[in-house]
């Protein structure tokens, strides 16, 4: 009996520090979201993320169900991203002089009505290529004001200890939501068609500004609006202290690298891959088989009734059958991918939020700079593995890949913000994110330069090209420039 109590007891001490501990994970996972106006903020966003996602899913797959090609996918890439570049240290400039609270709730006003607007376009069915140039411009100007606001009002509403913990639930956020985003949008898409998809983002996009009106952040010390001449005074300000800083400068330049080669995968490369080189099998078995439904559901029409051209797989045009682009709101026949991409952004997005869980349970302080060289990397070398893997047409082996993918693409990110912010003064935070901005030009480079590569070479080879760039970056910056590696 005496052993059985001691079993017993031990037992239930072994099962209470069990739970103890995963109370503890849990605890210094969510941290941050013991701070409420942090909690309307990461609501907001984790709202306004579900929704982009389901526009990031739907935009190429409606470019392609267009008629429109891999070049046009660069093209809408360069569309969004250089408003954005454009606006984005001005941007900096306005959320440094400005209550950040009322730019991110005017934002988000924008975008709702710029939804409202779109979807009517496509419900109606008079949609063409250059309504999604039009939206897309006009997304990347408001997405410039949204970000520098956003992410210099942590610090003031979290502890500093906080701040990369912070960070990484933020994009935790974006990547949880692409889980969702994009497995919704593929079933939505292929389901309902275009109309009813983008009638969801922008009930969605709603309820994000309903989060944000919540926010009741303390205001930061600032000198509001004194003319245009103070302003532009304002942005050199924020170059010159961006590049004096060492911190700072080895922060932006290795991010130039990675909004280069490794922003075009999930917008221009992943759809193409699903697309135009992954196949599988219908005779296949286990994940292959499973795949296959999540591509073409029972019950689908044949490719090969609706005049589907599956022998060119590097910028094909996807006509019908009677050698017109269908130009309707929705669907009446499956578009090749929707759901096989939608599965792609899926796995990937589930490796991501591990990665940036992970990354606020560590909560890292110390050698920051060395997991940031490592992650890109990591990041550059996992992409040459992917898109080699898709010449042995494994639907396997690419999703497997993909999931490694995502937990090396959700620590990079937050890092980078997270010391900007610490490194930068309060009064210089919304301007140094906007110098940030000013690296996303070479998103724009990228993403057409992926495009046009993709359609003239592959996109398998084009990836592999992207792939090595990162890795060349990551070695080269770990080399020749100290300061990086010593970052804490």
């Amino acid at each position: 009996m005496g052993l059985g109590r001691g079993g017993g007891s031990g037992g239930g001490r072994q099962g209470t520090d069990t739970a103890v501990v995963r109370r503890g994970v849990m605890a210094a996972t969510f941290a941050s979201l013991r701070y409420r106006n942090f909690t309307f903020l990461w609501l907001g966003q984790l709202t306004h993320a579900f929704a982009l996602w389901i526009d990031q899913l739907a935009k190429p797959l409606f470019i392609l169900h267009l008629g429109g090609t891999a070049a046009e996918l660069g093209l809408i890439l360069v569309a969004r991203t250089v408003p954005a570049v454009l606006f984005g240290m001005l941007a900096g400039v306005i959320a440094d002089n400005f209550n950040r609270r009322l730019v991110l709730v005017l934002t988000k006003i924008v975008v709702f009505g710029l939804s409202v607007g779109f979807t009517a376009v496509v419900v109606l069915g008079i949609a063409e290529m250059w309504h999604i140039f039009a939206y897309n411009i006009l997304r990347g100007m408001t997405m410039a004001f949204d970000q520098p606001a956003r992410r210099a009002m942590i610090p003031s509403i979290v502890p500093t200890n906080l701040v990369t913990n912070a960070m990484a639930l933020s994009t935790g956020s974006m990547t949880a939501m692409r889980i969702g985003g994009a497995a919704a949008a593929g079933l939505l898409v292929a389901t309902f068609g275009f109309g009813v998809t983008y009638a969801v983002m922008t009930v969605i996009y709603f309820v994000a500004l309903v989060f944000t009106w919540m926010l009741r952040p303390p205001d930061h010390q600032r000198s509001g609006y004194q003319g245009v001449r103070k302003m532009g005074g304002d942005f050199m300000e924020g170059l010159r202290y961006a590049w004096k800083v060492p911190d700072i400068r080895g922060i932006l330049i290795i991010s130039l690298g990675w909004f280069m080669f490794g922003m075009a995968f999930m917008q221009i490369f992943a759809p193409l891959f699903a697309h135009d080189v992954l196949t599988v099998d219908r005779d296949g078995t286990g994940i292959n088989r499973l795949v296959n439904w999540l591509a073409d559901p029972p019950g689908a029409v044949d490719r090969a009734e609706v005049g589907e051209d599956v022998g060119d797989r590097t910028g094909t045009e996807v006509v019908p059958a009677d050698g017109e682009a269908n130009t309707d709101g929705d669907i009446p026949k499956p578009v090749k991918g929707a759901k096989l991409f939608g599965a792609m952004l899926s796995i990937a997005a589930v490796g991501s939020t591990f990665g940036a869980l992970v990354l606020a349970w560590t909560n890292p302080s110390r050698f920051r700079g060395l997991i940031m060289l490592a992650l890109l990397f990591a990041f550059g070398w996992l992409l040459i593995t992917f898109s080699a893997s898709t010449y042995l047409q494994s639907v396997p082996l690419a999703l497997f890949i993909l999931l490694f993918l995502g937990i090396g693409q959700s620590g990079f990110f937050p890092l980078i913000n997270a010391v900007l912010v610490e490194k930068a003064d309060e009064s210089m935070r919304g301007r140094v994110l906007g110098v940030l901005a000013l690296d996303r030009a070479m998103t724009t480079a990228g993403g057409a330069a992926a495009g046009f590569l993709a359609y003239e070479m592959g996109a398998q080879t084009a990836q592999i090209l992207f792939g090595v760039g990162l890795v060349v970056t990551a070695l080269v910056m770990f080399t020749v420039y100290p300061p990086l590696r010593r970052i804490d």
